[in-house]
């Protein structure tokens, strides 16, 4: 799992790569949340290491009441947030940057709208032919056969 820092400077690069405009990050009241301006617009912004199903209500919710505590809007930022969740928060007025590359910013004179970028993985290196899923399972036959 990487770290709010880590995900904040991958979101800083990928803004920068996508479209030419900085982002900075500062400290907030909260110690849960980072301000963050890009061009003259000002945001709270919440880090999340994933978006799921199960979790995007409590999220929202968590948003909302950062949002209101602050007075400012909300930047949602996590490492990849799913395109049918990406939508819901759109539909609630939520902004949002991932560490793909995908975002979706409607706040005063800024429009930011990239969507359909992947997350990069990484290749699996040196992994051992037992620990595969054919592997596993030769192995899981002969400790069952004595």
């Amino acid at each position: 799992m990487r770290s709010k820092a880590a995900i904040l400077k991958e979101i800083k690069t990928k803004l920068l790569e996508n479209t030419g405009i900085t982002i900075s990050f500062s400290d907030s009241k909260r110690a849960s949340n980072s301000l963050a301006k890009i061009k003259n617009e000002r945001f709270i912004v919440d880090v999340k290491s994933e978006i799921t199903q199960g979790n995007q209500g409590v999220v929202l919710q968590q948003l909302r009441d950062a949002s209101r505590e602050e007075n400012l809007p909300v930047l949602l930022v996590t490492k990849y947030i799913p395109s049918v969740i990406a939508q819901s928060y759109v539909e609630a007025g939520v902004n949002y940057m991932d560490t793909a590359g995908n975002c979706n910013i409607r706040q005063g004179d800024i429009l930011l709208i990239i969507e359909g970028k992947k997350v990069e993985r990484l290749t699996k290196t040196n992994q051992s032919r037992a620990f595969q899923e054919t592997g596993i399972k030769l192995v899981y036959c002969l400790l069952s056969e004595s």
